[in-house]
């Protein structure tokens, strides 16, 4: 049995306080303060027959990494009159590897009834890259893929004179053709560059509890998220496809494609990036309904 082994360790130092402060006409005021401290350790090793390239490919290195953080943070929860509260929240984190980022959240409850609670939220939240995401060491596989300059892809003229700037034989632009099996080599790994996601999230709902139901309630809530710097990988074959559809020298997806020289493409670099835009929305629907089980059951409690 051949493969690695991988060493996570972490040490954790936090504190926080909670509770009321004063009493106001609409309620108790809440605060919460804290902070936190964190500082996380990654290795990976490969044993002796995976790093001694016997089995094919790149052969696996050993790798490490390290990253720490602390942060505070404090809530606070305003009961504006027996019908209305609002909450607030703030985040500041300082980590090692990318520097400050600051996070937040709103929201508000108006309840006109006992049985209507209407509530929104505003929250702006992040996610650091883990130490995997940043400390992977690189490694290759082989996968199958459509060169769009091979001649049974039919590309177009224009398509066959930037193939020629990509590193295809003049002499080959019209007749390239596929080997035996046609693919490359992906290359992938950690990417040190990385940034945070970062997340904008907005929510409205209503709670609807009828008094004639006890222990009965019904929520509606409509969420949209939108999260930008989304980290992942683009898969190979898209990759290629936006080079050669896009046809720009500069684009970074051609830069990630290699050729060795008879034309073909020998390589495909895809670290993990940090994406554009990543969306979505829709709308939660929960039925709740809480009893005591004497009502049902003769049992005690």
């Amino acid at each position: 049995v051949t493969g690695r082994t991988d060493y996570f360790t972490r040490q954790t130092f936090g504190a926080s306080f909670a509770g009321n402060v004063i009493e106001l006409p609409g309620g108790p005021l809440g605060t919460a303060i804290g902070f936190e401290y964190r500082d996380e350790y990654y290795q990976t090793r490969p044993d002796e027959i995976s790093a001694s390239g016997d089995l094919g490919g790149t052969p696996p290195v050993a790798n490490q990494g390290a990253h720490d953080l602390f942060e505070a943070f404090a809530e606070i929860r305003l009961p504006v009159s027996n019908i209305i509260s609002i909450e607030a929240a703030i985040r500041a984190s300082e980590y090692s590897t990318m520097g400050g980022v600051f996070t937040w959240r709103t929201g508000i409850d108006f309840s006109p009834t006992d049985s209507v609670t209407m509530r929104a939220s505003a929250s702006r939240a992040i996610r650091a890259p883990n130490l995997d995401e940043l400390f992977a060491p690189p490694g290759t596989s082989w996968i199958g893929g459509l060169d769009p300059c091979v001649a049974v892809n039919l590309p177009t003229a224009a398509q066959k004179d930037f193939c020629v700037t990509q590193g295809v034989p003049s002499a080959q632009k019209d007749t390239l053709e596929t080997p035996a099996s046609e693919g490359w080599t992906f290359f992938g790994g950690g990417n040190l560059n990385l940034h945070e996601e970062e997340s904008d999230t907005y929510t409205m709902g209503i709670v609807l509890s009828p008094p004639q139901i006890e222990g009965f309630s019904i929520s509606v809530d409509y969420w949209d998220i939108v999260i930008n710097g989304a980290i992942s990988q683009v898969a190979s074959q898209e990759l290629v496809n936006n080079c050669y559809d896009t046809m720009d020298p500069a684009n970074p997806a051609c830069l990630a494609v290699a050729r060795d020289p008879l034309g073909n493409i020998y390589q495909v670099d895809s670290p993990l990036l940090n994406l554009q835009t990543r969306s979505g929305n829709g709308v939660d629907l929960q039925f709740q309904y809480q009893t005591e089980l004497s009502d049902f059951f003769a049992v005690p409690g």
